[in-house]
C-alpha cells in the first residue's frame, strides 16, 4: 500500500488505553495487531476536533507469518462534507488512496502487512463530532460452511410492554464454527423488501457446549464488526448488525426502519440457525446510537423478550424515552413513528441482567445530562443523567431504594467506579476520565465484560 503525504517531524502523541487518539496538529503512530486483536482511532478527544488536524496512523501485523487480514470500520464518523468528493474545504480521512467524508464511514479490508489511515482536517474547520474507529487483524481461517438450521418457530402471545418471541435451544452436535451472514428482508417508509444482512462469528464448539450469544450494536455513522469483541476469545457468538444508513431508530436518526422487530428477528434466526447459541443467555451490547437502540428495545419489549442481558455504553436515556420519572414507548402500529407518547412501565425477568458503562468526560452526551442535549438527537431532546439512568431501570426491575450517592461509588479498577443494584443485576461503571470514544476499549471497561461473560 502506498502511504499518503510525506512524514514531517511531528508533535508528541497521547495515547489511550487499547488505541489512539489524534491530537492537534500533525502527529503519527505506528500500531501493531496480533490474530484476532483490535486497536481503536478516534479523532478527538472532547466533543469536536479542530481545524487543521493532520493525523496518520499506521496498523500493521505484529510479524509476516500472520495468517490475518487487517479490517478498518468505525462505530461513529461524522466529518464535515463541503462536497461529496470530500474536497474543497471537507474534513475527511485518506484510506487506499480513497477519502470519507460526511457520514460516508470506510469499511476497507486488505491483506497487506500495513494498513494506513490519514484523518485530516481544513486549516478552517470548524469540527464536527468525529470518528471512533477499530482496526481488527481477523483471521483468514474462517470457513463458509453453512450452519444447521432448525424449523421456524412462531411468534409468542405478547406480554406487558411490548412484543416477544419464542426461540428453542436446540441441541449442539458440535461445530467447527466460521463466519456466516444471516439475511431479513424488511419493508418500511424507506424501503420495499429491503435485504439487512448481519455478520455472525461463531466459534468451534464439541458436542453438548452453548455459548452465549452477543448482538453487538454500533453507534451512528458506524457499521456492524464482529471484531469489536476480540478480547473474549472463543466464549461467545458475536452477531454484529447493520443500522440501516448507518443508523439505528431512536428518534431523529437517518433511519426510519423497524429495528426493534428487527433485532427481535434477528435474535431468533441466531440461535436457531446455530446450535452453539444459548437461547437462554443473549445479551445486547450497544455503543452510542447502538446503546440507545438498545434502551429502546427494553422499553418496547416484554417480560417474555428474547434477550436476558443488556449492556448501554457511552449513552444514557434521552428525555423521549424517560422524562418525569415514567418510561414512554411509541404509539405505533409499528416502531417507525418516534412520537414516543405512550407512557408504559416495562417488565423484567427476575433474572434480567443491566449493566452502563459511561465515561465522565464524555463530550457527545454528558455523564452529567445536558438539556438540551446535542442537536442530532433532535430538537429540545435532553440527556438524562447516567446515574440516574440506570436506577430508573433498577426501579423497573423491582428496586425500591433511593439512588445510591455518586459518593457511595465502589472501585472496581484504576479509573472505575461501580454502583451495584438488586444484588448485582444493576450495575452502573463510572469510567472517570473516559471520553466518548475511550470508554468501549478502556482496560477497566473490558476487565468488567470478561467478568459478566466469564471469560479469564
Amino acid at each position: 500500500m502506498k502511504l499518503l503525504g510525506s512524514i514531517l517531524l511531528l508533535s508528541s502523541v497521547a495515547l489511550v488505553a487499547h488505541g489512539y487518539t489524534c491530537p492537534s496538529g500533525k502527529s503519527k503512530q505506528v500500531i501493531k495487531l496480533g490474530m484476532d486483536q483490535s486497536e481503536d482511532l478516534e479523532t478527538q478527544e472532547g466533543d469536536k476536533y479542530g481545524k487543521n488536524v493532520n493525523c496518520k496512523v499506521i496498523f500493521k501485523k505484529k510479524n509476516k507469518k500472520l495468517k490475518c487480514n487487517l479490517e478498518f470500520s468505525c462505530d461513529d464518523f461524522a466529518l464535515i462534507a463541503k462536497k461529496p468528493t470530500c474536497k474543497g474545504g471537507s474534513d475527511f480521512f485518506v484510506i487506499n488512496r480513497k477519502k470519507y467524508c460526511g457520514e460516508n464511514s470506510p469499511e476497507v479490508e486488505t491483506t497487506k502487512m500495513n494498513l494506513a489511515v490519514l484523518f485530516k482536517s481544513n486549516k478552517k474547520s470548524k469540527g464536527d463530532a468525529g470518528a471512533i474507529c477499530t482496526a481488527t487483524c481477523v483471521s483468514e481461517a474462517a470457513t463458509t460452511a453453512a450452519p444447521v438450521t432448525a424449523a421456524p418457530t412462531t411468534a409468542a402471545p405478547t406480554t406487558a410492554g411490548g412484543p416477544g418471541v419464542t426461540v428453542p435451544n436446540l441441541p449442539n452436535p458440535g461445530s467447527a464454527g466460521g463466519t456466516f451472514e444471516i439475511t431479513i428482508v424488511q419493508s418500511w417508509s424507506q424501503e420495499t423488501d429491503y435485504p439487512r444482512v448481519t455478520e455472525v462469528k461463531v466459534p468451534a464448539t464439541e458436542a453438548g457446549v452453548k455459548l452465549p450469544v452477543i448482538i453487538d450494536l454500533h453507534g451512528n455513522g458506524g457499521s456492524g464488526n464482529t471484531g469489536r469483541l476480540s478480547y473474549l476469545g472463543d466464549n461467545v457468538i458475536i452477531a454484529a448488525p447493520n443500522g440501516y444508513e448507518r443508523s439505528w431508530n431512536v428518534n431523529a436518526e437517518k433511519s426510519k426502519a423497524d429495528d426493534v422487530a428487527f433485532l427481535l428477528e434477528l435474535i431468533q434466526k441466531v440461535v436457531e440457525e446455530n446450535p452453539a447459541a444459548d437461547a437462554n443467555d443473549v445479551t445486547l451490547l450497544g455503543t452510542s446510537n447502538g446503546a440507545a437502540i438498545t434502551y429502546r428495545m427494553l422499553i418496547e419489549t416484554g417480560i417474555d423478550r428474547p434477550f436476558h442481558r443488556a449492556i448501554p455504553m457511552v449513552s444514557s436515556l434521552i428525555s423521549v424515552q424517560y422524562n418525569d420519572g415514567k418510561f414512554y414507548a411509541s404509539a405505533g402500529p409499528d416502531t417507525t413513528t418516534n412520537d414516543s407518547t405512550v407512557e408504559t412501565a416495562p417488565v423484567f425477568a427476575d433474572n434480567f441482567e443491566y449493566f452502563h458503562f459511561h465515561g465522565t468526560e464524555d463530550g457527545a452526551l454528558a455523564y452529567e445530562g445536558k438539556c438540551p442535549g446535542p442537536g442530532f438527537l433532535g430538537a429540545g431532546v435532553c440527556v438524562v443523567p447516567a446515574q440516574e439512568t440506570d436506577f430508573a431501570f433498577a426501579a423497573a426491575m423491582g428496586y425500591t431504594g433511593a439512588q445510591i450517592p455518586d459518593a457511595d461509588g465502589v472501585s472496581v479498577g484504576d479509573d472505575m467506579l461501580e454502583y451495584s443494584y438488586l444484588g448485582g443485576r444493576v450495575k452502573h461503571f463510572k469510567d472517570i476520565g473516559g471520553t466518548h470514544g475511550s470508554t468501549f476499549g478502556d482496560s477497566d471497561t473490558e476487565a468488567q465484560v470478561k467478568m459478566i461473560f466469564g471469560v479469564a
